[in-house]
């Protein structure tokens, strides 16, 4: 949790990438993402913090989900050249007892809000058109909800989030 950096109260939630990624010495490795994401951080990979949370849900439910976030220091993938992000994603995995049912890319962030931006039922980039409230699919008997940051570059951002709300509709 982080202090005095919220949105509503005094704790936010902070997802933090302390140490910056060291990247590949060799040139060629830049050229294959494959080859570039192996041999970050002498051979560890990149950086990745995942915070997640299952609710119960009643399939063909309909659900909002609802946040508030704010960045510094993410980076936007250059295609065609040197490889490497720092983004922030947002995920609905849905499923029962016997597994997982599907999942839906809710929100991606590559590019800084240095304002606290609100959010309600975000698409990142699909159809239906964001705002649309999110259906628990047939059989689903929770959502897990994940918060996750990765970094594949030489950055060390911060993303912070607050008031994350995933509940029925009215």
């Amino acid at each position: 949790m982080a202090e005095n950096a919220s949105f509503t109260g005094s704790h936010s939630l902070l997802l933090e990438q302390q140490l910056p990624i060291t990247l590949p010495a060799d040139p060629d490795a830049r050229r294959d993402p494959r080859t570039f994401q192996a041999q970050l951080n002498n051979g560890r990979g990149g950086g990745f913090v995942l915070v997640d949370q299952r609710v119960p849900v009643e399939a063909g439910r309909d659900y909002n989900l609802r946040f508030a976030w704010r960045s510094r220091g993410l980076v936007r993938e250059q295609r065609g050249g040197p490889h490497g992000y720092a983004g922030m994603a947002v995920w609905i995995f849905w499923g029962n007892d016997q597994g997982a049912l599907g999942h839906v890319w809710a929100f991606r962030a590559d590019t800084d809000s240095a304002t606290w931006q609100q959010l309600l039922n975000p698409r990142a980039g699909y159809v239906p058109i964001a705002g649309l409230p999110y259906t628990a699919p047939d059989g689903a008997t929770y959502a897990q909800i994940r918060l996750q940051m990765v970094v594949n570059t030489d950055a060390t951002p911060s993303v912070w989030l607050d008031q994350v709300e995933f509940a029925p509709t009215p």
